[in-house]
Formats: C-alpha cells, sequence, structure tokens
C-alpha cells in the first residue's frame, strides 16, 4: 500500500511514549526517523505524562507507546529498580490509556518488544480491547516496522480495515481543512467579520447567537 495515498489520516502530532527515545537506533528511533519523514511533527517523552495532559491531547495524530517503559531514575532508590515496579508502570500505562479513551478516540499503537499475544490479553483482561471487533489500539513488534515505509504500511492497512478509524480520521482531516479554509477566508474579506453578522442579525431582531451559529455551520458544511 502507498503510504502517500492515506497520509491525510495522520495530520497532527504524533506523542510517542518510549523511554529508549535517544538510544534505540534500532527500535524507536527507527520508528520516530519514519514518522518524521511523513512530515508528522512528534512530541517525544520517556515517560508516561501527567493525566491533566490528556485534555490537551485533542487533535493529535495518534499515541505510541511503549508497552513496557522502564523505572527512570526518581522511581529507583540508590540506582537500583524495585521489582516492583515494571508492574506498577504497567498498571500507570493501563490508567493512562483508559483515560485517554474516557476523553477521545484517537488511534493508540503499542509497539513493543514484548510477545503480541501477551500484551493483547493483558489488555483485553483490562477492557482496553474487544476481541473480534475493530478497537482504536494497534498491537505490533517493533522488529516487525524497522523496514523502510513499513510503519505507514501496517498503520494504514490497520486504519483500511477498521471503518471507525479510517471514518473518524477522514472525518477530521476533512472537518479541520474546511474550518481552516472558512474562517481565513471570513477574516480575509473582514476581519470584523463577527462584528458585521451580529450587527445584521441584531437588526432582524433574531437570537444572534444562534444565528451566528447556523451562519458558520451552513457555510462550514457547504
Amino acid at each position: 500500500m502507498s503510504t502517500d495515498n492515506n497520509l491525510h489520516l495522520y495530520q497532527g502530532i504524533a506523542v510517542i511514549i518510549d523511554d529508549q527515545i535517544g538510544s534505540e537506533p534500532d527500535g524507536i528511533d527507527n520508528l520516530i526517523l519514519q514518522i518524521e519523514t511523513g512530515k508528522i511533527p512528534c512530541l517525544k517523552l520517556k515517560e508516561l505524562p501527567d493525566t491533566d495532559i490528556i485534555e490537551h491531547l485533542h487533535g493529535i495524530s495518534f499515541i505510541l507507546l511503549d508497552w513496557k517503559l522502564t523505572p527512570n531514575e526518581t522511581q529507583c532508590e540508590n540506582g537500583i529498580s524495585d521489582v516492583t515496579l515494571p508492574t506498577s508502570l504497567l498498571d500507570s500505562s493501563i490508567d493512562f490509556l483508559k483515560k485517554v479513551q474516557e476523553k477521545m478516540l484517537v488511534p493508540i499503537f503499542i509497539f513493543t518488544n514484548e510477545d503480541e499475544t501477551s500484551v493483547e490479553s493483558k489488555l483485553t483482561e483490562s477492557e482496553l480491547l474487544r476481541p473480534h471487533s475493530p478497537n482504536s489500539i494497534f498491537i505490533k513488534s517493533k522488529e516487525d516496522l524497522l523496514t523502510k515505509g513499513k510503519l505507514f504500511d501496517e498503520i494504514n492497512n490497520w486504519a483500511t480495515n477498521n471503518p471507525p478509524m479510517y471514518v473518524l480520521k477522514t472525518w477530521e482531516h476533512e472537518y479541520r481543512q474546511a474550518q481552516g479554509n472558512l474562517f481565513a477566508d471570513f477574516y480575509k474579506y473582514n476581519p470584523s467579520w463577527v462584528t458585521v453578522l451580529k450587527e445584521c442579525h441584531k437588526d432582524d431582531g433574531v437570537n444572534i447567537a444562534a444565528e451566528l451559529m447556523t451562519t458558520i455551520r451552513d457555510n462550514l458544511f457547504s
């Protein structure tokens, strides 16, 4: 499948969460290079962000999460990580994903060096995956994605065969483009267009807010 055909599905910033960023040339760094080669800007994080950041993730392209994050220095005592930390971090990843899914529907790619079946089992157990149904989470071995262009081939194929995700990303693309064009045209025509419309509606004695919304909606969808 041609990468160029579906790059519009991935407009927006990609959020990459992987503790090996910058130190795994044959892993996450390779995948980031493929993403950036597709002209998609990346927000690169080496640990899970505070869940408050989720409110600011609307409109992103996708989230790429490493399944097995390792403890950072603040989670270790004397440089030695506690044996319970990996499980704790896994629980944190699951909690983060649940909070993301509560707030929005966005593609979540889990590219991992772990066994894909075990990851799928854990996500199903946590009710983040529904067996035999389209899902917003796509699991794939990092090793299978290292060939140039392979990353987008795989996620394009996944999206194309996942109707809810395909419609969502296509809708986002068309709506974002129409919205940008509409407001740019309005502003180019008259920077004070909102005031002009409000005055017109005031003279008509109608609900100004409702009429303004209707004007924008009708022009947007046309």
